[in-house]
């Protein structure tokens, strides 16, 4: 399972077992999250 997180926050925006689809939520979310934008990655879930 992968996450997509807020590391300044550590904040869990979106999981799933995809790739393809955490990067279409990063990329459909882009407005949302372009001001944190250098706190938003990607890793798998614990």
């Amino acid at each position: 399972m992968l996450e997509v997180y807020n590391s300044k926050t550590n904040e869990v925006l979106y999981w799933n077992n995809d790739m393809i689809q955490c990067f279409e939520f990063i990329h459909s979310n882009f407005n949302e999250l372009h001001e944190d934008w250098g706190n938003i990655w990607m890793r798998e879930a614990e």
